[in-house]
């Protein structure tokens, strides 16, 4: 594969000879690779001419994983967005994308990727929802392979992260606002985020109130953490004033708890923010505000990174995507014409 890497398309393949003194390997494992590479369409043998290259390196494609898991397909929309959203950007820019689940919680199922052989058919890769031990995002990392990590946390090298200390700025300062002197969080029990959360209230004058639960990447667990916590709070009376969500499966589920169990007058009185992707700022039932972040921005700064990486060009090789307030009275619209332009994107792509 250095041979798709290296030579453009078209170019003749140096002898068998010129490959072993080149790389230092035996006859046999020279042949092979031919013959493999001939098998997947990347050369072509010509009797009496030799062995050309067919498809560069520009035509193989980037391998998407999505390390989140999956229960009876229940899981956030927002992971098939976002690979919507990728797979419009990218062809648009002439990089096709491969998908493949492959969860934090099998990691088993990454055994057929973790062949150097396969690894060489991708350009690179996109880990989406995948923990930093992710066995083939180790593989790729250790591998020098060209690679970028959707995440929360970070960013770190190669990485687009979101930014949570201006999230919850941003969350904190609405509260604020409103003439909220106390805020719930629900959120998972992420020692990190928390440690943020005690750092960045003070300078907003707010006391919080934490309402985690166990981290999980299951979508079906995360909406009945959500419910369960929602409703233990309001069995507690803790269910009042400003309350922050961190998370559009966790608000699905609140949300739901707190419409069975509020009166009309409690839930006029709660002021509740969800943080989401810009696409997922779907009705809950209550009039809510979002801090949202926008997917196509993700997935933008995601190719950008993997393309300093092909062209070994100078320039930053992390990102942290910012977000920004959408009041409920304003989320209705901006859904609808964020989703609208999604359509006619994808539309447009099928033609």
């Amino acid at each position: 594969m250095r041979l798709v890497r290296t030579l453009p398309e078209g170019a003749k393949v140096p002898t068998v000879r010129a490959l072993m003194r080149q790389f230092g390997v035996s006859q046999l494992l020279v042949s092979q690779a031919l013959l493999l590479l001939r098998e997947r369409g990347y050369l072509s043998a010509h009797v009496g001419r030799g062995t050309f290259v067919t498809a560069c390196a520009a035509n193989l494609p980037v391998l998407w994983v999505c390390g989140t898991d999956v229960y009876h397909g229940q899981i956030s929309s927002f992971w098939g967005h976002c690979f919507s959203e990728a797979e419009v950007l990218f062809r648009e820019r002439g990089v096709a994308i491969d998908p493949v689940w492959l969860s934090n919680f099998r990691p088993h199922d990454c055994a057929p990727y973790l062949d150097r052989m396969v690894l060489d058919q991708y350009r690179g890769f996109v880990f989406l929802g995948c923990a930093p031990e992710h066995p083939l995002l180790k593989r790729v990392r250790d591998g020098g392979k060209p690679f970028v990590r959707l995440t929360y946390e970070g960013p770190d090298a190669h990485e687009v992260a979101g930014n949570r200390e201006q999230m919850l700025a941003t969350a904190m300062a609405r509260c604020r606002d409103l003439g909220h002197r106390t805020l719930t969080i629900l959120a998972p029990d992420d020692c990190g985020f928390w440690n943020l959360v005690w750092a960045v209230a003070p300078s907003h004058g707010l006391r919080v109130s934490e309402a985690s639960h166990k981290n999980t990447l299951w979508a079906r667990d995360a909406k009945r953490a959500g419910y369960e916590t929602a409703k233990r709070l309001f069995a507690e009376r803790s269910l009042k004033g400003a309350i922050l969500i961190t998370d559009e499966v966790l608000a699905a589920g609140a949300t739901r708890a707190m419409l069975e169990c509020c009166t009309t007058e409690q839930l006029n009185a709660l002021h509740v923010i969800v943080t989401c992707a810009m696409q997922e700022m779907a009705p809950f039932g209550l009039p809510l505000d979002f801090v949202v972040f926008d997917v196509k921005d993700v997935v933008l700064e995601a190719l950008n990174i993997l393309r300093r990486q092909w062209e070994r060009a100078p320039g930053p090789d992390r990102h942290a995507f910012s977000f920004r307030l959408v009041l409920s009275k304003d989320a209705a619209r901006v859904a609808a014409e964020h989703m609208a332009r999604g359509s006619e994107a994808l539309e447009t792509a099928g033609k």
